[in-house]
């Protein structure tokens, strides 16, 4: 996953003076999957429509022959091309077709970020009701082997946690007579020694953003004996008949520590859940099974403190609340 941070100005809009936007775009490629067009969509032959079955669709090939007394005709229907051509199934769910479909991925990878409150857009305001920063995040998928969820979420909040507001100011434009935006260089000092020339320009200038929320994903896959798999893998998205995607926020993590008679201490971890997302209506999750995904979720979080932590740059922008 390629993750990439583009900042644009524009016109806050009339109910938010103060704030400025932030949009999330996800492109699949023929490079991670021969399944999609160079537009980033799946191909034509995958768009199968559903009639008046919601349970499965099949992917067979059918081929009709019809023959009469002075000639023999033989039709074969276009072939249903399967998304997954390396795993030997006729069928998939509609769970399956939910987290193959970039439209369906991209719209709730959208949708967790901009619900999350990572940042305050407020900050991203340049001039009230005049303009403002729109942080435009394109992830590009470069190997789809299942789980892009939670490969994008990361990657945004990663590049998020990295971007620079570059001082602005707002001038006149003498030739329309509107305000412009523009970025204040930095002054280019060059020192010059006997052997090395150095300047500054290419140092990076600018604002890091306030972090107030680091979300973390974890998505499992559900089968219909209520078997839940962590991660999945492209595979296991095929022949799955739901899937569970949690996200807690590694921010505001508190660990509370239990006296246990048999094992002397037990650890548990809680704290906010940004977000929670559940497809496929053929299978239902009960409460303990919830638990444990939210437990193991906390668990992810306990994994990526080191790296978390090794990134001492991106702690100057954390809140800490």
């Amino acid at each position: 996953m390629l993750t990439a941070i583009t900042l644009l100005v524009g016109h806050p809009s009339a109910s938010h003076p103060y704030q400025g936007d932030i949009d999330i775009h996800v492109h699949f490629s023929p490079l991670c999957s021969n399944r999609y067009t160079i537009a980033g969509r799946i191909v034509h032959s995958e768009e199968v429509s559903l009639g008046s079955s919601y349970s499965k669709i099949p992917l067979k090939n059918t081929t009709t022959t019809t023959t009469t007394t002075t000639t023999t005709t033989t039709t074969t229907t276009t072939p249903i091309s399967n998304p997954y051509t390396h795993i030997s199934t006729p069928i998939i769910t509609l769970a399956a077709l939910s987290l193959a479909d970039p439209q369906s991925t991209e719209s709730y990878i959208r949708r967790t970020i901009q619900s999350c409150n990572i940042i305050n857009l407020n900050d991203l305001c340049i001039e009230p009701g005049k303009c403002a920063w729109k942080i435009q995040c394109t992830c590009i998928v470069l190997n789809h082997d299942g789980n892009v969820v939670d490969a994008a979420i990361v990657g945004c909040v990663s590049a998020l946690m990295d971007v620079h507001i570059p001082p602005t100011k707002v001038v006149m434009d003498p030739r329309t007579g509107q305000s412009i935006v523009r970025i204040i260089e930095p002054p280019n000092t060059t020192t010059t020694t006997t052997t090395t020339t150095t300047t500054n320009r290419g140092t990076r200038n600018g604002t890091r953003l306030r972090i107030h929320t680091i979300p973390i994903p974890v998505s499992f896959v559900m089968l219909k004996n209520q078997l839940l798999l962590m991660d999945p893998t492209l595979a296991e998205e095929a022949v799955c008949d739901g899937s569970i995607t949690i996200v807690v926020d590694a921010a505001n993590m508190q660990v509370t520590k239990m006296n246990d008679n048999d094992d002397g201490c037990i650890t548990w971890m809680n704290g906010p859940i940004l977000s929670f997302q559940k497809l496929g209506g053929g299978v239902s999750i009960n409460l303990d099974s919830f638990e444990l995904c939210t437990q193991l979720a906390f668990g992810r979080v306990k994994e990526l403190q080191p790296l978390l932590q090794s990134l001492s740059p991106l702690q100057d922008g954390l809140v800490k609340e």
